[in-house]
This record gives C-alpha cells, sequence and structure tokens, in this order.
C-alpha cells in the first residue's frame, strides 16, 4: 500500500515540476532532488552540462511549423518510458507546447494499468541526443568547427622536425626548498589556480561562449558527427588525468608566458612544486629582445626553453609560449603547432625520453579544446613517425573532464 502511495505522489509532483521547469533553474541538485532520468526540451534553447549524460534527453523545436507532429513524437517518447521521472523545459514562448504535452502525460497516465503506475524501477532507453535529432544545425549561434574545416587541419603539412642539438641544463646548484605547507599540498594534489575545475562549466578563465562551444564539440565528436582521416604512427601514447606534478617523466612542459616568470594555470602549478629558485635560473635565461614584457622577454610566442626541474620529479622543465588568438577571436594554428615542434626537439631518447604535456593553450589562452587538440596529437603522431624509436614515450596529462573525453576519443586515431 505505501509503495501505491509513494507511486502516484512521485507521479503528481513530476507533473508539479514539468509545469514549474525552466532552462535556468536546471542544475545536477535539483535533477538528483528529483530523480529525473528524462529530459523533454521545448524550443531552441540546449540543455548541455555535467548531468546530460545521465538523461534521456528529446527535442521539440518550437519553429517547426506541423507543431501537432512534434508534439504527437513527444507523446511517443513518453510512452516509451512509460511517463516515469520526466521534466519538461520550456520558456514562456513555448508554454503551450509544454502544457500540451503535459495534458498527453496526464492522459496515458490515465490509461496505464496499475501494473504500469507502480513499478518503481524502469529501463530506460539507453540512447544520444544524436538519435534524438540533434545535429550542428542545432547550434546555429554556435560557430562550430566543421567537418572540411578539421580536414584542412589534418592536412597541414607538419614539416621536418628540429635535429636535437642541445646543451641540457645541469641540476641547478641553489635548488631552494618547499616549504611544509607547499610539501602537504603536494601530499593532497592541491591545483593552486582556484579558477581550474574539472567541471567544464564551473572553469571561471573561460567565457560562456567558449564553455558552450567546447561543449557542443565534444559531444558532436565522440557521438560520431566528426569524420577523422588520418594515417595513425605506430607507437601508442599514454592518457592519464593524474596530478601532473606526481607523474614520473624526464621533463614537463609547461605553458609560460614569454618572462618565464610564472603565471596562471599550468605555469602558477609548475612554479609552485618546482619552488622559487625556478624564476631565479629562468630569469638568468639570456633576453631575446630589447622589450620588456613585464620582466625581460626571454621566450618568443611559438618557441620554447629548458631549465632544471627543481623540487619536481622531473629533471627538466620545458617552457613553452603559447598564443592568444587574435582580437577577432581566430587561433594560430602555425605558433600553436611550433610551440609542440620547439618542446620536442629537447627529446632524444637519451638526456629525455620520456616527456609529459598538457593540453596547450587551452586554458587562460582561450583556444577552442577540439582544434587544439587535434593540432598536438598530430605534431606528436608525426614526431613519432619521423623519430621511428620506441625509446620515447609521450604521456598526456589531462584535467579538465571535457576535454579529456576529446582526447580518449581521438588518441586511437593517432595512435
Amino acid at each position: 500500500m505505501k509503495l501505491k502511495v509513494y507511486a502516484i505522489y512521485n507521479i503528481i509532483s513530476i507533473i508539479i515540476i514539468m509545469l514549474s521547469a525552466h532552462i535556468n533553474e536546471i542544475n545536477d541538485s535539483y535533477l538528483n532532488f528529483y530523480n529525473i532520468k528524462n529530459i523533454i526540451l521545448c524550443g531552441d534553447e540546449l540543455l548541455l552540462y555535467s548531468y546530460i549524460i545521465k538523461c534521456n534527453v528529446f527535442k521539440i523545436d518550437s519553429n517547426n511549423i506541423n507543431i501537432i507532429t512534434k508534439i504527437l513524437i513527444g507523446v511517443e517518447y513518453l510512452k516509451q518510458i512509460k511517463c516515469k521521472n520526466v521534466i519538461i523545459i520550456y520558456n514562456d514562448l513555448n508554454i503551450k507546447i509544454a502544457e500540451n504535452i503535459i495534458n498527453a502525460y496526464k492522459y496515458l497516465y490515465d490509461k496505464m494499468n496499475n501494473e504500469e503506475k507502480h513499478v518503481s524501477l524502469i529501463k530506460l532507453i539507453n540512447t544520444t541526443l544524436i538519435n534524438l535529432g540533434f545535429t550542428k544545425d542545432t547550434w546555429t549561434k554556435t560557430q562550430i568547427l566543421t567537418n572540411e574545416e578539421l580536414n584542412k587541419i589534418l592536412l597541414i603539412d607538419i614539416g621536418h622536425f628540429h635535429e636535437t642539438n642541445i646543451n641540457y641544463p645541469k641540476k641547478y646548484p641553489n635548488i631552494e626548498p618547499l616549504t611544509k605547507e607547499v610539501i602537504n599540498d603536494f601530499k593532497n594534489n592541491v591545483i593552486p589556480d582556484k579558477s581550474k575545475s574539472r567541471i567544464n562549466r564551473m572553469r571561471k578563465e573561460h567565457t560562456p561562449e567558449l564553455i558552450d562551444l567546447n561543449e557542443k564539440e565534444t559531444f558532436l565528436l565522440i557521438n560520431g558527427f566528426y569524420k577523422i582521416n588520418y594515417e595513425k604512427c605506430g607507437f601508442k601514447v599514454e592518457l592519464t588525468d593524474a596530478f601532473f606534478p606526481s607523474i614520473n617523466a624526464d621533463a614537463y612542459v609547461n605553458t609560460a608566458n614569454e618572462a618565464l616568470q610564472g603565471g596562471g594555470g599550468m605555469d602558477e602549478l609548475i612554479h609552485k612544486y618546482a619552488g622559487e629558485s625556478l624564476k631565479r635560473e629562468t630569469a638568468a635565461l639570456p633576453n631575446v629582445t630589447n622589450d620588456n614584457y613585464y620582466f625581460d622577454i626571454k621566450c618568443l610566442t611559438g618557441d620554447s626553453k629548458i631549465s632544471s626541474g627543481h623540487n619536481l620529479k622531473a629533471k627538466y622543465v620545458i617552457h613553452t609560449v603559447t598564443p592568444y588568438l587574435d582580437e577577432k577571436g581566430n587561433t594560430n594554428k602555425d605558433m600553436h603547432i611550433s610551440c609542440y615542434k620547439s618542446s620536442l626537439k629537447y627529446v632524444d631518447g637519451n638526456n629525455i625520453k620520456s616527456i609529459v604535456f598538457g593540453p596547450l593553450s587551452t586554458g587562460y589562452y582561450g583556444y577552442p579544446m577540439l582544434e587544439a587538440t587535434i593540432l598536438g596529437l598530430k605534431v606528436i603522431s608525426e614526431f613519432l613517425k619521423q623519430k621511428n624509436n620506441d625509446n620515447i614515450k609521450i604521456i598526456l596529462c589531462v584535467y579538465n573532464d571535457t576535454q579529456y573525453k576529446i582526447y580518449k576519443y581521438l588518441i586511437p586515431y593517432f595512435f
């Protein structure tokens, strides 16, 4: 009896939710509290947050002239999921659509037999937004990467890599010990930059537009929208989301500014756990121009400089200056490629056999994740092809969940 009362109360509660749900009200806590498993989205707004993979989503386009057909499709969808754990999200412009579906919901509920009404566990349909009609046209307000543009990126000629003829720095003679506080932070895997987050939507250094773009392109990628045509190399790379300074490798790649004196993101992470003496070593490097930028310019955009590792596990830190977007928001593919090539010139299979890359330029520099990842993997793949050396180990460390999905999906196409 209690089960029946609870089930009826649950149905009534869901109807109330449907009448009050607007796009800006929805978050993980909201869905978890009401145990929502299915979402019907009315109108042109796109629901794409961290919880999207936990719910089945159906979209009804309010601009479709044959709206009755769309409503009937919605009714069929409700039948499939037995009208359980459903939320309808709408705005004021399409409230009628939502009300019609709610009425259809009530009608179907009345037609159900008692057994259907009181089944507490139902098997939900395993589907994706693509199966429900989402394509690139769903996001007309966002300039996503097209497959044609992606193919052009894959056809870029990387060219030859630098011959390795490097004077590798000796261990810095006056390494400053880490404080007890920093040592404790290291043990607890503390990321010093508070703007960083595994959850893409919570990143504070990105605009809402960039967050949307990265999530949308990631979704399209992992659901097969983009076609990757590339001749992969015969070597493997390692993908990890481990705490970057805890990785055992000969060299870490640091995304730096021209002054090589620390900054935000990866730069802040490296400098914190390397210690203050790293700044003294990089400050002693010769200037590359007479102009001033912060302190002095030690490295130009697209180039890299090497230092010792100080308190880090790695023997060396390779500092590469990554490109900003231009005033119109355009990316600089040549400079991005150059950052990878100039970093890889230090990998000789002897002094440096293993190297760790984080994603370059996709933090404060705002480079879209999909394009940046494709370029990086292409350069690394071409490098391994040309070197043809089993003694070289490439480790890709990705902290952000959204970008991790991109790497995980793309790596089999390149390696």
